[in-house]
């Protein structure tokens, strides 16, 4: 039925939905329609509506987020988000309305340039289309803003009425005050390190201690630029107490009932308990986005706001690491990306334990070294947008290479597999980065000519730091030179079953130049050993699991770590909980390719629980979630990384399973073990120390020495 909806209401694109997978809920129908923003592209909408309520029903509208990612979750609890949308969906009574980006999901367009009016042109298309559906109670619209959108829902319903606001994940500040505190890093960083620390250690203190002169000091034109307010009467811009974008909880103080405690990926904050009446900032001068309706509802919620906004930070990490890579020539050297913070590192001064600058300012993602040449590395911001760095991390000399995978349209995770070789093919310089495709570059992201097969092996250096440096390159840059391995992972070419979503991680295998081990966010796992192929096309991918048989599980890999003596076999972990497959349990595999056949793989459940079970799980039993894997390849020993801690598996995890003593009982988000098999370390080294490395959400990255253990 719902595909015969949309041959009557669009029946130029039926075909290509019908194509699509989409989601199917059990107490709710999905909708498909389309708006128009303000370039006449359209914009696919879903709108969800309760099966069990006869009269009009409250609805909630979404706002998305900043990444070019679809707002449809087919394959359910993917991540943080979509367990947002699925359980409002299933469980609230409430209808729902999304609507996809400019060329993401079944929209038209181009998402990669979208400017800021044109994507709010669609949400507020979408809005408006809300009327049509006559289910809906106009009088009961909440709008909940995800990530970016909690900064921008305001602007978009207009002249309609809205009962509330819900902001998710999202920015304490304005947009433009969020986009002010990075563009002043970002300046700074075009000079000296010296500089660049000035200008953090500068912001760090304006937003703390006077919130105002982050803006003031800036002057007039550069308030015009970037704050939206031109006219010469406003000559300093109102910023409140910086809080940290992502807020996640919040307690009342029992004692006083108007102060609250507030906690965030930047750490926790209080207020005194007092308000003040800032109402008169919502005017047409200094918010001129905003409609009357809009306007009024920011008068409402500024009319009481807390007086004063206290960080108590003091002594509490509050950087939350995704990785950590050892610089595989010192191992007293690593670097990490941060969730909104950017990517660290102790190079300068090099190896230290408390000095740490920023070496790339955004996002931070999965961060690595080169195999042959230590002082290159790569960063990743967020939703494949990668740069590389050939003068040890030097914050000035960026450079982008991300073009050919930003602009591929392919779906990619918001932090993806990205990672260097640990035994290039000779003269190579290897980076792999896991879309829908695995892309492959033989010279660091940076070769001169894009498209040539065989691809370049050496950096063009000088060209890129001239013509593609990260600080000055807009518009259409076109700086990269990855190309596609093989076929599309996630597509019907590899079986009709666990099919869409993104690659999830990848592994090469240092025992040869050409085994490499993928896996997608919707469970396949796939070996190849032709990775070093001379045209990446050529490369032959093996679908080693199965649905009907070998025992692995419909969930979210989340790592692998490849045996150096048989490349035939890697350990793999998997995200989520066995209650979610029951018939599939596990989280730690020993896997074997077992064959050449499709599905031919040996999963073999390593009962990682047997460990888990000492952490407060849900239900006590250990059923947790692994986030990383590494082993030793000499003890055998295999460490694994969880919400809770390490724990440490003996004869490859056939043995007991114990929490690994003097590493951290935090979230362990990532772990590198030296020497690996999987990433470069140990490059010109006489000896090679045995050594892990922990990233941890919120207590910084820790290291423990394997000597003994």
């Amino acid at each position: 039925m719902r595909f015969l909806l949309l041959i009557l209401l669009c029946g130029s694109v039926s075909q290509s939905i019908r194509a699509q997978t989409h989601e199917k809920f059990q107490n709710a129908e999905v909708i498909y329609d389309l708006v128009s923003d303000n370039h006449g592209d359209q914009l696919r909408t879903l709108i969800t509506r309760p099966k069990v309520s006869k009269a009009r029903v409250p609805a909630i509208f979404f706002v998305g987020w900043l990444s070019c990612d679809s707002v449809e979750y087919p394959m359910g609890e993917t991540d943080g988000f979509g367990t947002i949308f699925w359980r409002l969906i299933e469980q609230s009574g409430y209808a729902t309305l999304r609507v996809d980006k400019p060329g993401v999901g079944e929209s038209k367009g181009d998402c990669s340039s979208t400017d800021f009016l044109t994507e709010l042109s669609g949400y507020q298309a979408a809005f408006d289309s809300i009327s049509k559906y006559d289910f809906i109670d106009p009088e009961r619209i909440f709008i909940v803003g995800l990530s970016n959108g909690g900064g921008t829902s305001v602007f978009v319903p207009r002249q309609h009425t809205v009962r509330g606001y819900i902001a998710v994940e999202t920015v304490g500040t304005s947009w433009y005050e969020y986009d002010i505190e990075r563009s002043r890093v970002q300046q700074a960083l075009r000079g000296s390190p010296e500089a660049a620390d000035a200008a953090w250690n500068a912001w760090y203190n304006d937003t703390q201690n006077d919130p105002a002169a982050t803006w003031c000091s800036l002057g007039a034109q550069f308030q015009c630029d970037f704050g939206g307010v031109c006219d010469p009467t406003y000559a300093c811009l109102w910023a409140p107490g910086g809080i940290h974008p992502d807020q996640h909880a919040i307690v009342v103080n029992p004692a006083n009932p108007t102060q609250i405690f507030e906690g965030s990926d930047g750490g926790v904050i209080r207020t005194n308990g007092t308000f003040g009446d800032l109402s008169f900032r919502c005017n047409s001068n200094e918010r001129p986005l905003l409609g009357g309706p809009s306007l009024a509802n920011c008068g409402r919620m500024l009319s009481r706001v807390p007086s004063t906004i206290t960080h108590i930070n003091r002594n509490y990490n509050t950087l939350q690491f995704i990785n950590v890579a050892i610089n595989p020539g010192n191992p007293s050297e690593v670097q990490g990306g941060t969730q909104d913070n950017g990517t660290w590192s102790n190079n300068n001064p090099q190896n230290s334990r408390s000095t740490w600058p920023q070496v790339i300012y955004g996002d931070g993602g999965n961060a690595g070294y080169d195999g042959t040449n230590p002082t290159w590395r790569f960063n990743e911001f967020t939703s494949s947008f990668t740069d590389a760095n050939f003068q040890n991390g030097d914050p000035n000399k960026w450079v982008i290479i991300w073009w050919p995978l930003a602009t591929s349209g392919e779906a990619v995770g918001f932090y993806w597999p990205q990672v260097a070789d640990p035994n290039p093919p000779t003269g190579t310089h290897p980076i792999f980065s896991g879309l829908q495709h695995v892309w492959r570059s033989w010279a660091f992201g940076a070769g001169a000519h894009p498209g040539a097969v065989p691809q370049d092996t050496t950096p063009d250096i000088a060209n890129y730091e001239a013509n593609c440096p990260e600080f000055t390159s807009f518009g259409d840059p076109r700086c990269g030179d990855f190309q596609p391995m093989g076929g599309d992972l996630t597509s019907s070419t590899y079986g009709a079953d666990r099919a869409a979503g993104a690659v999830s991680w990848i592994a090469r295998n240092k025992a040869d130049h050409g085994t490499l081990w993928a896996t997608t966010s919707a469970g396949r796992v796939f070996v190849t050993h032709n990775a070093d192929a001379s045209n990446p096309a050529d490369v032959v991918w093996h679908r080693i699991d199965s649905s009907t048989s070998g025992n692995s599980p419909t969930r979210f890999p989340s790592a692998i770590y490849p045996d150096p003596a048989n490349v035939n076999r890697a350990f793999v972990t998997y995200s989520g909980y066995n209650a979610a497959t029951p018939t599939t349990p596990g989280h730690v595999f020993d896997v074997s390719e077992g064959g050449t056949t499709s599905g031919s793989g040996l999963f073999t459940n390593l009962q990682v629980e047997r460990g888990t079970a000492t952490f407060p799980t849900p239900t006590g039993n250990g059923d947790l979630p692994v986030n990383d894997i590494v082993r030793d390849d000499v003890k055998r020993k295999l460490y694994v990384a969880t919400d809770f801690g390490v724990v440490r598996g003996n004869n490859d995890g056939r043995g007991d399973w114990r929490v690994t003593p003097d590493l951290p009982r935090f979230e362990i988000t990532h772990l590198e073990i030296q020497p690996s098999a999987r990433v470069p370390s140990c490059v010109g080294l006489g000896t090679c120390p045995k050594l892990i490395y922990a990233a941890t959400h919120s207590q910084g990255i820790w290291r423990l020495d394997l000597g003994g253990q």
